[in-house]
């Protein structure tokens, strides 16, 4: 319960690192542990050239507002493959996502987790009520907290739930159907302008069981609010893995899910028993080399680490330049002190 109530806390912090990004901006290792063979994952992208991700050229950012519509299908059409019900904002009602629509979703994720041979989540039908009403306090209001209040429009205790409990998106100025919420996940991935990763983590937590998610699309106020929810009572049972570490990006990864903007990350899993028995990970005296094929190394920058527990109880993150697109990079983490013990790490990546 300490651990739950220090990341609701803290996501107060993550969300005014998240409201920092650029509003002008379109985006906002371990040996196979278990029979994978009846999972069901998407293809990975070094079996399809293309990758998985969206052929939209723009990732759109957790906080995004662009004053140029851009050309879609008929609305009507994108909001009856997206609901079952259609929100109505004005009204306060936030509608149904349809299931045709949580299923790409659920997949979109599962195939990310994939890419770092994660064990893949399921639905949580029960937690729609949160996620939907969250969801729309955010189109309501054209803004973010993760702990909105009853001063907001349209506010009620789900929405609150649903909010401290989620990672949360808006998009505003343009048409709000435009963004697909596969690109949605996608910018969580990418958190460009949030320092600490925290949305990225929660996604790749190797203990992450269950997800919800909604979408309130107010084509009229060109303003989206979505919530995905990743913080639970459960967590998936990883003790029989022999997993040692998260990177990112890892081995093939979607060339849409990283450039120079984009900071990678690593963190540890020294104990697969319990996620907090992970926290004892000191980054102070680490070295980091990126290299390319020719053995030079990569420019890096802005690194950084915490063990606040986001999603994941430790991190390191830092940028490089100049990662090309089918070039294969091999990454050295050493003098990582994990329970007190130095310990080195690699691995390799390559973006397809």
């Amino acid at each position: 319960m300490k651990n739950y109530m220090k990341i609701l806390f803290m996501s107060a912090f993550l969300l005014i690192l998240a409201c920092e990004a650029d509003m002008n901006d379109p985006y906002t290792g371990y040996d196979d542990y278990v029979d994978k063979s009846d999972w069901d994952y998407q293809e990975r992208p070094d079996s399809n050239v293309l990758g998985g991700g969206s052929s939209d050229k723009d990732n759109v950012g957790p906080v995004v507002d662009n004053d140029q519509d851009v050309e879609v299908p008929d609305t009507d059409e994108l909001e009856e493959a997206i609901y079952t019900e259609e929100p109505t904002v004005d009204s306060c009602e936030s509608g149904s996502v349809s299931s045709t629509e949580k299923e790409k979703v659920l997949q979109r994720v599962n195939y990310i987790r994939s890419l770092h041979d994660l064990l893949p989540v399921v639905y949580e039908d029960d937690d729609d009520v949160y996620t939907a009403e969250c969801s729309l306090v955010i189109a309501a209001n054209k803004k973010l907290d993760h702990h909105p209040d009853s001063s907001w429009d349209c506010f009620t205790e789900d929405a609150h739930t649903g909010c401290s409990n989620s990672n949360i998106y808006i998009y505003s100025g343009g048409n709000p159907l435009s963004v697909s919420s596969e690109n949605i996940i996608n910018a969580y991935m990418t958190d460009i302008g949030v320092d600490i990763l925290g949305h990225r983590r929660w996604l790749i937590d190797p203990w992450l069981a269950h997800v919800s998610f909604a979408r309130v699309d107010d084509v009229q106020n060109k303003v989206l609010g979505s919530a995905i929810k990743v913080i639970n009572d459960e967590q998936q049972d990883i003790s029989g893995s022999d997993i040692e570490f998260v990177a990112y990006p890892y081995e093939y990864y979607p060339k849409e899910l990283f450039n120079s903007d984009v900071q990678m990350s690593f963190t540890v899993v020294e104990d697969t028993t319990s996620k907090w028995q992970n926290d004892d990970v000191d980054f102070l005296t680490v070295a980091i080399a990126v290299t390319d094929p020719d053995n030079k190394k990569l420019t890096i920058s802005g690194k950084a680490y915490d063990n606040d527990g986001y999603g994941v109880p430790n991190i390191i993150r830092w940028k490089v330049d100049s990662a090309q697109e089918g070039v294969k990079y091999n990454v050295v983490i050493s003098n990582v002190r994990v329970n007190n013990i130095a310990k080195n790490y690699s691995y390799w990546f390559e973006l397809k």
